[in-house]
């Protein structure tokens, strides 16, 4: 029971992060209460990275993470695009170009999920069958520090946007203000967690682990 309580707690919680990561892109491409946007043009690509690059972190080597990863992926497009993509308010300008963006940015990131799964489970296929001196060979490899920054700096911008989001409209809730009651009001609240959590990850994978690896290396 135990096991399977873990199990259904990493698939949640993978499901949760794709698909509020996913939704809350889709819906800054269609200008769907912008207002709640603090650095749009940056946010943006911001969610995209937490979701693509940033997605190694919260994955890991875990087995039902990844394959949930590949599922809620493909599961959020078929949710999210028929509520954003194809119910545009008449507010919003240029409907035809974000609807056309929208769908297009949810085809590549589940080719990129798709492929990226394929990338992972051939190389550790390829990886079983080599000998122990080459994978620890390989584990000594320097990651790009460019891929780090950008990372850390959009897992940043994902935690303090919805930080901030997460204050104001609980004020609102507090003070009765009128709030839609709608994902977009509520979604705030777990992605400060989700993003808090992938924050930890990534300084444990960068800097924890990397440290500790040095440290077994030099004596």
């Amino acid at each position: 029971m135990k096991n399977i309580l873990i199990t259904c707690n990493r698939a949640l919680g993978t499901f949760l992060f794709i698909f509020l990561m996913m939704h809350t892109a889709i819906i800054g491409i269609m200008g769907v209460n912008n207002y709640r946007w603090l650095l749009p043009y940056f946010s943006l690509p911001a969610y995209i990275v937490c979701f693509t690059l940033g997605a190694k972190y919260w994955i890991g080597e875990d087995i039902v993470r990844r394959k949930t990863y590949t599922i809620s992926t493909v599961v959020s497009a078929i949710v999210i695009l028929p509520q954003t993509a194809f119910m545009v308010p008449s507010y919003v300008s240029v409907p035809i170009f974000r609807t056309f963006a929208s769908v297009s940015l949810s085809i590549l990131l589940i080719l990129f999920v798709v492929l990226n799964t394929r990338i992972k489970m051939t190389s550790n296929q390829q990886t079983e069958a080599k000998e122990p001196a080459l994978l620890e060979q390989k584990n000594r490899v320097e990651r790009s520090k460019a891929i780090q920054i950008v990372c850390l700096l959009s897992i940043c911008c994902v935690l303090f946007e919805n930080w901030q989001a997460s204050i104001m409209n609980a004020y609102g809730l507090l003070n009765k203000i009128n709030l839609a009651k709608s994902v977009l009001t509520f979604s705030p609240f777990p992605l400060s967690i989700l993003s808090a959590i992938l924050l930890a990850r990534f300084v444990k994978a960068e800097f924890v682990q990397r440290n500790s690896s040095l440290d077994r290396g030099a004596q």
